[in-house]
This record gives C-alpha cells, sequence and structure tokens, in this order.
C-alpha cells in the first residue's frame, strides 16, 4: 500500500485493501478479456 497501489482501511481487528490505481485495475480488466477470447477461439 505504500506505493500508492493499494489503499487500506482498518475496521477493528479487520484490514482491507483496495486498489487504488484506476490503471492496475484497467490492465486486470484487459488480461482478462484477452484471456477471455483466447479461451473462446481454443474451443474450451
Amino acid at each position: 500500500h505504500r506505493s500508492g497501489v493499494l489503499s487500506r482501511r482498518r475496521v477493528g481487528t479487520s484490514v482491507f485493501y483496495q486498489v487504488s490505481d484506476t490503471t492496475i485495475s484497467e490492465l486486470c480488466r484487459l488480461v482478462c478479456l484477452r484471456m477471455a477470447g483466447g479461451l473462446q477461439e481454443s474451443g474450451a
């Protein structure tokens, strides 16, 4: 979280992390779309 990619929120004894860099979220979305397209092409 120190690098700014994640944000952290403490609630009692629990700590919740969230992706705070929108570039990372977009990258994950593009990778998932590409992988899904590859699976469809291979017939899986």
